[in-house]
């Protein structure tokens, strides 16, 4: 279950439905715990000790042929993209049913981010500073491309999404970006195409940026490194370095 892209200080809801459909009424649990993948877990936790998700009511009884509604709630404290938990869901004391649960928090109602493993980042838990985006961050992305002997060269994509949390704790739900142009006539003009290079996003919906690479005819370009800048209205900036890697015999 993911609970999406939350503003620091505010909160998301998501509702489960528990249905008891036999004839004897049943004692019911929802326990929140690490997620875990193998030996390896992740706790997420906020700077003031309280759990970024909570259930409600946690625990309680089912009569027979009823339906009992549980709020699952995430509220970030932090910015981090990786709040994880476990929702361990029992029945009579036997777990019937386990969610994995994810948020990410952000300090601005308008973020960023790369799709498609285009930005490298390690899983790590909320707490640790890695997990930390900065603000006015650096974006490396890298464009992959490859030709076999004798062809030109093929384009290479990439995504960023661009993001607006509706919030009622600001006044302007609607977010604007624009990017830097690159130099006219330059190479990299002709190489690298931003879409769209502005626009507007209305709060609670995002917008996807595709970034290409399209290599020149005639080849002589194995790879070329680019530089611009977003501006992410409102307050924030980014810096986006785009790299083309050419792989020979792809």
């Amino acid at each position: 279950v993911d609970l999406g892209d939350v503003l620091v200080g505010d909160s998301a809801a998501h509702s489960l439905q528990l249905k008891n459909s036999s004839l004897l009424g049943v004692k019911y649990e929802v326990e929140l715990t690490a997620s875990c993948i193998g030996t390896k877990c992740f706790r997420s936790s906020n700077l003031s000790g309280q759990p970024p998700f909570t259930s409600v009511p946690s625990q309680g009884f089912i009569e027979a042929n009823k339906t009992q509604s549980v709020s699952i709630s995430f509220s970030p404290d932090h910015q981090s993209l990786f709040y994880e938990a476990t929702a361990i869901i029992s029945i009579n004391s036997q777990v019937v049913r386990t969610l994995e649960l994810r948020g990410r928090g952000w300090c601005n109602n308008v973020f960023l981010e790369v799709q498609g493993g285009g930005e490298s980042r390690p899983r790590t838990e909320s707490m640790e500073a890695s997990s930390f985006p900065d603000a006015d961050r650096v974006v490396e992305l890298t464009l992959m491309h490859h030709s076999a002997p004798g062809e030109e060269g093929r384009s290479a994509a990439q995504q960023i999404r661009i993001g607006c949390i509706k919030s009622t704790t600001v006044k302007k739900n609607v977010c604007e970006f624009v990017f830097d142009g690159f130099p006219v006539n330059s190479i990299q003009s002709k190489c690298f195409i931003i879409d769209p290079i502005k626009s507007s996003v209305e709060g609670g919906s995002f917008k996807t940026v595709s970034v290409s690479f399209h290599p020149p005819k005639g080849g002589g370009v194995q790879s070329l490194q680019a530089k611009t800048n977003v501006c992410l209205c409102p307050c924030l900036e980014s810096k986006i370095t785009l790299l083309s890697l050419h792989l020979d015999n792809f």
